[in-house]
């Protein structure tokens, strides 16, 4: 891998990783608007235990697909 190699792919890393975390708070917003405070609240936990569990992000479902 030649030296412009690594920086065009540090440079597409950081572009998906701003994308993933943009849509990320987005998706964190619209949770906290419209999900009632026992469902968001089971909804962190069943996050924080697939994240415990080692389930990556390329694993789990979205909400459209549910």
């Amino acid at each position: 891998m030649q030296e412009g190699d690594v920086e065009e792919a540090l440079r597409w890393h950081e572009a998906h990783r701003a994308a993933y975390l943009q849509e990320n708070a987005a998706r964190n917003q619209l949770e906290r608007q419209y999900l009632p405070d026992s469902l968001l609240q089971l909804t962190r936990r069943l996050k924080a235990s697939l994240q415990l569990s080692g389930v990556s992000d390329d694993q789990r479902f979205t909400w459209s697909q549910a």
